[in-house]
């Protein structure tokens, strides 16, 4: 399989959630050091705590994407090795971070980071897990509707297709989301949207997922669009 990232992006996002984490630590002691010896300059101390707060969740965000085993651009080309050069993956490349370009069209993978349990029955996601108010606080994501983000990434992506491709010309598009915590206990059968733990991707696609494969000029097509070609 092909991996084509945007790594000065990653780059840049790597380094935001290093710096951003430091740079929180030394407003938040900062401000407990003023609040300590000139408790009078308290509205210094709020400032530097608030700025302190919004570094730390800015760089936890990043963090949690961008850094560690657990890396987003890390996990998923991880879970997907195995697939030959008729398989590529795009990272933070187009409209939509991750994109599998396979030879029956093209996947979006929505990718979560939530550990616990995650399930999905009556039209409702629930997710529990220990500490998850202080997680969110400290940059983790909310599970929110996975489903309905992940078709409006298809859509976009479709949008993106069509100002691209040859008049009339389709390519199957859809959505699966990737739960990549190493320890979360998924339950979300009945998902509107393809619901996964990232090592049970690979054998879907090779499954279940697998999808005949487009004519030798569609994919041409698609390849041209998609910025591929030279690849």
């Amino acid at each position: 399989m092909r991996v084509v990232a945007k790594e000065a992006y990653i780059q840049r996002a790597t380094k935001a959630g290093k710096w951003l984490t430091l740079v929180a630590l030394g407003l938040l002691g900062g401000s407990l050091l003023i609040y300590m010896v000139r408790m009078e300059w308290w509205f210094i101390t709020l400032i530097l705590g608030s700025l302190g707060f919004v570094c730390s969740v800015a760089g936890s965000y990043y963090g949690d994407r961008f850094a560690g085993p657990s890396a987003y651009h890390v996990s998923v080309p991880d879970a997907l090795k195995g697939f030959d050069d008729e398989y590529t993956l795009l990272i933070y490349q187009k409209p939509v971070p991750f994109l599998l370009v396979e030879p029956g069209g093209l996947t979006v993978l929505l990718v979560k980071n939530q550990g616990g349990v995650v399930t999905y029955a009556n039209g409702k996601w629930r997710h529990k897990q220990g500490g998850k108010f202080f997680r969110q606080m400290g940059g983790q994501e909310a599970l929110g509707r996975p489903d309905e983000y992940a078709r409006l990434l298809a859509a976009d992506l479709q949008r993106y297709l069509r100002k691209r491709l040859p008049e009339g010309m389709d390519v199957p598009v859809r959505s699966v989301i990737v739960f990549i915590a190493p320890k979360v206990q998924l339950d979300a059968e009945d998902s509107p949207v393809p619901a996964l733990r990232a090592e049970k991707l690979k054998g879907w696609l090779r499954g279940p997922g697998r999808r005949p494969a487009l004519p030798a000029e569609t994919r041409r097509a698609l390849a041209e669009a998609l910025g591929l070609s030279a690849a």
